[in-house]
């Protein structure tokens, strides 16, 4: 008898603790579609899930990911805090990110809370690839101690050729091989 009431006592605490460090759940429906508005079928689509740790700082992340149906639908649904950050992608189409943010409360009791509005349907606009420009960034410090080249002009006074993808002067002044900057 001892022991079944020390087993329900715990069995309880255990349930009551879990339900208070419980978040809200969340059910979010994702519509793909493109520029026109017609529904992209079977495009990918991704969630993170954010919650804080029980123990120690930071956060726990729950990925989600599928693919959308026929009418380009996908559903997310778990528990996290008062955003969702989500993705969407196909071949042909650039990717697109978003946050979701509109949250307005929590209905119901702790281990049984919804965020609201529950289930709302977020349209997400895939843009078609058209005669894509590749794009490169360098970020160049002229230390020293990395592996940037020198953030100095090879000479005063005259134009010199940058070559982002080689992150170096063009030739003679450097290894570059095509001026994607011309610098005076």
């Amino acid at each position: 008898m001892k022991k079944t009431i020390t087993i329900i006592l715990a069995t309880c605490i255990l349930l009551a603790s879990s339900t208070v460090y419980s978040l809200p759940t969340l059910k979010i429906t994702i519509r793909v579609i493109d520029e026109n508005g017609h529904v992209i079928e079977n495009a990918k689509v991704g969630a993170s899930l954010e919650r804080p740790k029980l123990k120690g700082v930071g956060v726990d992340t729950t990925e989600v990911r599928g693919f959308t149906d026929s009418k380009g639908l996908f559903s997310i649904k778990g528990s996290g805090g008062s955003y969702l950050g989500f993705n969407a992608s196909k071949e042909g189409y650039y990717v697109t990110y978003d946050l979701f943010r509109d949250f307005t409360g929590v209905s119901g009791i702790y281990g049984f809370r919804k965020w609201k509005p529950w289930n709302p349907t977020i349209d997400v606009v895939l843009k078609k690839i058209i005669n894509p420009i590749p794009m490169y960034v360098a970020h160049i410090t002229g230390n020293i101690y990395s592996d940037d080249p020198p953030a100095i002009l090879p000479d005063e006074g005259d134009f010199f050729g940058y070559d982002l993808v080689a992150k170096d002067w063009v030739v003679p002044h450097g290894q570059g091989l095509q001026s994607d900057f011309i610098l005076r």
